[in-house]
């Protein structure tokens, strides 16, 4: 009985878990190991199967693996247990069994083998790490026979491994012994302290090429073995080489550089090097600055102080600019860049500094026009919201009180579309003078495109503002615009806001100027609304949606007219046959022809603006299909297309469709968009473009060079024309900088391998610069005025033979 207890107490706190089972799985006994191991009192162990703890074994697995057990052959295999916490860990179980007395089981040892797998699989890693590395790395011993070599070594050496093996390390590199004599290898390297040696290998074929081996001396069980990893350095080599022969080269294009270059230390700022250009910015010879630093090159303490702060701190610049003044007393700005790097065993910095005083003073210039309106100098839309922003902070803070007073001009589209955009700019300069001199000085005036305009009236309350709008609404009443033989009577329609602590963003007070001003002129034009908050839903849905209505009509009455416009081609070209710009009318009961400016913005705020491009593309096709004659001859035929339209799927589909049912050739036509719409869907616009141009339609980029990035887009939008902006077109005679910028974008768009086309085309003057140039369309009323193409009686005889 005593030898029970003991062999029980044995079984008990054995290392390994012990536990008993019958043939049907159940788990009859299992040792305190086992419990605490899987984390289960002992009747929890004796009530589960087999298969609850091993988490690789199921019912159908068992009944295979018990006949081997009850046979009594000793099985062992690697299994996973399964803890009560779910955690699993990986087994080796041997499993046998049991006879005592009539009792029969089955008696598993279970060894916990964690270690050894993260052993193994640290192994596994480390050769996979050591067969596939990028060097190639060989271990030999004392004698330099070769034990084991990788597969780079194998490659790079032009040998099998089963070769390698067969091979001393100096059948691969004669000079080893003598390297390992010189450096005493096997006594100096026995720490496992890797050294660095630059030698000669050679191939299998002969072929010799130079490395850098890093060897060092392991020791295993009393034996040492050299590991060796080999780099092919040829490459390094090669471009050692050529730096060598481009130093010098380096040093005279330096020297003869027009970049002032100044190396100085990071520690002091004492200039070690300074080439030629440095006397052409500093009347200095290079070699009496040498010592010196560079911020004492610099007249200005104030300058020299923010010098000597950011070489210090900063340590590397880009582009820093930074102002001299020169013996002259004339004033240069230079651009200056540093970077901080190590030469031969010192931090020095690299300053390069570049005269940038013309690009200075062109972006001052181009400063001045992001912020001011080029046709009139008045303050533009961004400039008046940011001054509108102020005086809101400010009024919250002091409780001080302003108005804003919106102001869109009565008749000025009679002007434009009577004597054209040149009378029109004419006029609006005119007015912007005269309201100059109704304003008091501290106010700010703005032009916010087209002919709107904005007073910010500031320390002014509602009732002086009204006088002072009434004095402009006055003096605009009594202005006479002669044009030609022509005289004009013009009016202003004056939205009033109150702008105090209680105002909330600029974007709600230009609404509300506005409502303030569309009420005006619902209310007959040339007179003053002041804001009140129940005006505001009344003017908007009394406005907007009479326009929808109207608009809603047109398209269901066929009261939409297609006009057209001449585009013609001034340089050689084989072109022949009719080009131009399709333009769209509305015409109102009375008969009276209305602008797309009256309906169009109510048409893209409520999104109808794809069903208007629908029915201009549907009309023209339809009306081409009719008349083969007429489409023979034709050249090229460009339709605008909204913004809303290039994000529209359905449109692309339906485009595609009426190409393909009308049998109309889609090379004689071209898509315009505008460039600022297509940059706000660039990947829609992209996808757009791309499927249509698969059948064969082309693409303009209408007024191009509005937005600040136009160049940066370009090249990721496959347009064939680039229509240059009106605005730059219509003052080329007087503005060099306009004229500027149409060159810059003829240049780079024949570049890039696309025509250009120059809208605002008022005049023979301005056509002769075009042709000079090289521009290779233009348009405007120097050309041909829009003209009536496809009338409303016209649209409803099409739609007529197209339901037959």
């Amino acid at each position: 009985m005593r030898t029970m207890e003991e062999f029980r107490f044995v079984i008990d706190n054995a290392n390994d878990s012990i536990y008993l089972y019958n043939r049907s799985g159940d788990i009859t006994y299992a040792n305190k190991t086992a419990c605490e191991t899987l984390g289960y009192s002992y009747d929890e162990m004796t009530s589960l199967k087999v298969w609850d703890i091993d988490s690789d074994v199921t019912p159908e697995v068992w009944e295979q693996i018990y006949p081997e057990v009850k046979a009594g052959n000793l099985k062992t295999f690697e299994s996973r247990n399964k803890c009560k916490d779910g955690s699993i860990f990986p087994v080796e179980v041997t499993a046998t069994n049991v006879s005592y007395g009539n009792y029969e089981f089955g008696c598993s040892f279970n060894h916990d083998i964690t270690e050894r797998k993260q052993t193994e699989r640290q192994m596994l890693f480390t050769q996979f790490a050591i067969e596939n590395a990028g060097d190639a790395i060989i271990f030999s011993n004392h004698k330099g026979d070769i034990l084991y070599a990788n597969q780079t070594a194998c490659d790079s050496l032009g040998y099998s491994r089963e070769e390698l093996l067969l091979l001393n390390l100096t059948d691969i590199n004669p000079d080893v012994t003598r390297i390992r004599e010189d450096l005493n290898y096997w006594d100096n390297y026995a720490d496992g302290v890797p050294h660095f040696i630059e030698s000669i290998h050679h191939r299998k074929d002969g072929v010799t090429f130079p490395v850098e081996i890093q060897a060092r001396v392991l020791e295993f069980e009393g034996e040492r073995f050299s590991c060796a990893v080999a780099r092919d350095i040829t490459d390094r080599l090669r471009i050692e080489k050529a730096l060598r022969e481009s130093e010098e080269r380096f040093r005279v294009i330096a020297d003869t550089s027009p970049v002032a270059m100044v190396i100085s230390r990071l520690s002091d700022g004492s200039i070690l090097y300074a080439n030629s250009q440095v006397e052409t910015l500093f009347d200095k010879q290079p070699e009496d600055i040498i010592g010196r630093t560079l911020p004492e090159l610099f007249d200005s303490a104030e300058t020299r102080q923010e010098l000597l702060e950011l070489l210090k701190n900063e340590g590397q610049l880009l582009g820093h600019e930074i102002m001299l003044k020169k013996r002259d007393g004339s004033d240069i700005c230079l651009s200056l860049s540093a970077r901080s790097i190590m030469l031969q065993g010192e931090l020095v910095v690299c300053s390069a500094l570049l005269d940038v005083t013309e690009a200075y003073e062109l972006a001052q210039q181009l400063s001045y026009q992001a912020s001011y309106d080029p046709l009139t100098g008045l303050v533009n839309r961004r400039e008046f919201q940011s001054h509108l922003h102020r005086t809101i902070v400010m009024a919250r803070t002091k409780h001080t009180e302003n108005a804003l007073c919106f102001m869109d001009l009565d008749q000025f589209k009679v002007v434009n579309d009577s004597c054209g955009h040149i009378a029109g700019d004419e006029l609006l300069r005119q007015l912007a003078y005269l309201l100059k001199n109704n304003v008091r000085k501290h106010d700010v005036l703005a032009r916010l495109g087209g002919d709107e305009f904005a007073i910010l009236l500031e320390n002014c309350n509602l009732q002086q503002a009204q006088r002072v709008a009434n004095a402009i609404r006055q003096a605009i009443q009594d202005f006479r615009f002669r044009w030609e033989d022509n005289t004009f009577n013009v009016g202003v329609s004056i939205g009033l806001v109150a702008l105090d602590w209680t105002s909330e963003t600029t974007t709600d007070l230009l609404r509300r100027a506005d409502t303030a001003c569309y009420t005006a002129k619902d209310k007959g034009r040339n007179r003053i609304h002041v804001y009140h908050p129940d005006d505001e839903e009344l003017a908007r849905r009394h406005g907007e949606m009479q326009w929808l209505s109207r608009i809603n009509e047109a398209l269901r009455g066929n009261r939409l007219q297609l006009w057209a416009q001449a585009v013609m081609p001034i340089q050689d070209t084989a072109e022949t046959g009719e080009h131009f710009e399709l333009l769209v009318r509305f015409q109102d009961k009375n008969g009276n022809i209305i602008s797309p400016d009256a309906f169009l913005p109510t048409a893209e705020r409520y999104n109808l603006a794809p069903r208007i491009d629908r029915w201009v593309i549907s009309t023209i096709l339809n009306w081409y299909s009719q008349d083969p004659t007429r489409f023979e001859s034709l050249s090229m035929c460009s339709i605008n297309l909204s913004g809303q339209s290039l994000s529209d799927d359905e449109l692309l589909k339906y485009i595609i469709e009426h190409f393909e049912s009308s049998g109309i050739d889609p090379h004689k036509f071209c898509f315009e968009v505008t460039e600022t719409a297509a940059i706000a869907n660039l990947t829609y616009a992209t996808q757009f473009i791309k499927a249509l141009k698969k059948m064969g339609a082309r693409f303009a980029l209408d007024d191009f060079g509005s937005g600040l990035s136009s160049f940066a887009y370009l090249k990721n939008l496959p347009v064939d024309y680039l229509k240059i902006d009106g605005q730059f077109v219509r003052d080329v005679l007087h503005d060099p900088l306009d004229l500027a910028m149409v060159k810059s974008i003829n240049d780079i768009g024949h570049v890039m391998g696309k025509k250009t086309i120059a809208e605002f085309v008022e005049n023979q003057d301005i056509l002769e610069v075009m042709k000079e140039v090289g521009i290779d369309y233009v348009q405007g009323y120097g050309i041909a005025k829009p003209a009536p193409m496809i009338t409303g009686a016209a649209v409803q005889k099409i739609y007529a033979r197209a339901a037959e």
